[in-house]
């Protein structure tokens, strides 16, 4: 998109400062180099497949066009002229757009071919070990290489990849392919551009620029394809301190860590990195402890910033982190999830979880700055999708029946459904900030959310998937409340079956008696009784107290729970 136009930001909602231009230039073109056995076609056609773009293979097009297969034209012509066909064949291909080309090996090696790349689209090279690509190609795949025919095919790719060791090194992003799948590489692949700001919006642009003001001040949330691209200047505003510490998962680190640190490095930062487990598993007070160690090991000052790359999990963990080492550091958040996007990284809740309940050692400490890009999404799969638009219908169900009618058209996550869910959860939390009232509502599913996770150790329901079926649970409790109209209860339950999320709890039934003293110990427990947020109609609920422990137990029953709880360890023991 060209710099200086206007974003979509869907008229009447968002604030005035509801535009925002990315400073890094979109890439319409995507051109993979690297040696033999990389995996450069295979990637490219995944890549391509994932923008929804177009995919050429310059040895295919060539051979194609000549009518003969690319060591024919070794044979008859020699390596000179193929060489130039590839570098005529890629002045064609530097026009075209919205187009992933995979080039052959050795294209590179011309200097004007590179510039040319570099110039018109992003190059990325991918390498691999010389064994591991022999292996990928067999004996079908080097029989087409011309340059690999040799009594020691891996000695030659050996010999051909330190020679173009220069050129291969000259691209916007390497990555080593040698353990990655072709999925995984292509996930890698995006994340580079991601993490650049490089690429286009996926659908309708969108852009949020909001400021939300809390008792510590006002602190910036920016939603916009290509944010990331600004992060490091973003960054540089909030501190004089040139050190920044980045918590993430192992999961998201592997997609985006790189790419994130090399920018951040070069914009003048001190970078550290600290990689925990993926999952709500590693939401534990050892874990806090083992990151305020690792900062008080590195001499962190409350000026540095802490920055949290990655879900919801991370989001939580690192920003109660950020809270309580030195009685607060600078905190930043990119949030890699959508989960993470629409609720955990709004609003300043964070904590971590305990073994009698979850969240039930936290504080608020909102973050200075949260940088959402939601081409982030790209790189999560179909179930993680399914989660976070749990937190999107549970915001529009309790806050919004215009947008809660929307997603009843059309449930498809996109950076339009992600801006608006930010900025109705930021309107609430700067009139609650400390949950004392409306925000009460947004734990509508959660109370029953957050004792199925407890309930069966944080390993088998991913957060959004707990507060779909609380959800449900929770309707079916408005229902025999007197509450919750039937009507609602079948509409809400109704987009929730469209995002394929769990409306009940069979295939991992958590036990009743597990369940209910997770509820005991919820954290929104007043004079010893749990408030429930349950519905009204489409977009107004309440916060109430009363609901009978029968008909919790009777709605748990009828959802799948387990009412028998497992033998104990002692018994299973003998």
């Amino acid at each position: 998109m060209a710099a200086g136009l206007p974003l979509c930001y869907c008229a009447g909602r968002f604030p005035r400062e509801a535009w925002y231009n990315p400073t890094m230039s979109h890439v319409t073109r995507i051109y993979i180099t690297g040696p033999s056995g990389a995996g450069k076609t295979t990637t490219g056609r995944l890549l391509a497949a994932h923008l929804g773009w177009g995919f050429l293979d310059t040895d295919e097009m060539i051979a194609e066009e000549a009518g003969q297969s690319v060591p024919s034209l070794f044979a008859t012509q020699g390596e000179d002229a193929f060489r130039d066909r590839e570098s005529k064949a890629l002045v064609r291909l530097s026009s075209m757009e919205l187009m992933v080309i995979a080039t052959g090996g050795g294209l590179v090696e011309r200097e004007a071919n590179r510039l040319r790349m570099r110039s018109t689209g992003w190059l990325a090279t991918l390498t691999v070990d010389p064994a591991v690509a022999i292996e990928r190609l067999g004996l079908d795949g080097l029989a087409t290489r011309p340059l690999l025919m040799a009594e020691d095919p891996a000695q030659r790719l050996r010999a051909l990849m330190a020679r173009r060791a220069t050129a291969y090194g000259d691209a916007d992003d390497v990555v080593d392919t040698s353990r990655l799948t072709p999925e995984q590489g292509t996930a890698r692949l995006i994340g580079g551009l991601v993490a650049a700001g490089r690429l286009p919006a996926m659908g309708a642009p969108v852009g949020l620029r909001r400021h939300i003001r809390s008792s510590l001040g006002r602190h910036l949330i920016i939603v916009a394809d290509g944010a990331l691209g600004d992060l490091p200047d973003r960054v540089k505003t909030l501190a004089s301190a040139a050190r920044v510490f980045v918590v993430s998962d192992e999961l998201v680190a592997r997609l985006y860590g790189d790419s994130l640190l090399s920018r951040l490095r070069s914009a003048g930062f001190d970078v550290k990195m600290r990689t925990v487990p993926a999952g709500e598993a590693s939401k534990t007070r050892e874990r806090w402890a083992s990151l305020t160690d690792w900062l008080a090991d590195a001499h962190a000052e409350r000026g540095d910033v802490l920055l949290a790359l990655g879900g919801g999990m991370i989001t939580d963990l690192t920003g109660f982190v950020a809270a309580t080492y030195r009685r607060g550091m600078r905190l930043v958040l990119v949030p890699a999830s959508l989960l993470a996007m629409v609720d955990a990284a709004i609003g300043g809740k964070v904590a971590v979880n305990l073994p009698a309940g979850k969240n039930l050692l936290g504080a608020f400490y909102p973050a200075e700055l949260v940088v959402i890009d939601p081409n982030m999404l790209l790189t999560l799969d179909e179930r993680l999708i399914a989660e976070g638009m749990a937190e999107v219908i549970k915001i529009a169900a309790v806050k919004d029946a215009n947008f809660f009618a929307e997603l009843e058209a059309d449930p498809t996550p996109s950076g339009h459904v992600i801006a608006t869910a930010v900025d109705l959860k930021a309107e609430i939390v700067e009139r609650d900030e400390r949950e004392t009232g409306e925000r009460l509502l947004l734990n509508f599913g959660h109370t029953i959310g957050h004792a199925i996770e407890t309930a069966t150790g944080y390993d088998t329901w991913l957060h959004g998937e707990a507060v779909a079926a609380g959800m449900c649970a929770e309707l079916l409790l408005g229902v025999r409340a007197g509450i919750t109209p039937v009507a609602v209860a079948e509409r809400v339950q109704a987009l929730i079956r469209r995002t394929g999320l769990p409306m009940d709890f069979r295939g991992h039934a958590p036990p009743v008696a597990g369940m209910l003293a997770a509820m005991r110990h919820d954290k929104k427990i007043a004079a010893g009784e749990v408030r429930w947020a349950l519905l009204d109609e489409i977009g107004r609920g309440r916060v109430t107290t009363g609901i009978v422990e029968a008909d919790v137990r009777a709605v748990l029953r009828e959802l799948g729970a387990i009412d028998v709880e497992p033998p104990s360890r002692a018994s299973d023991q003998g």
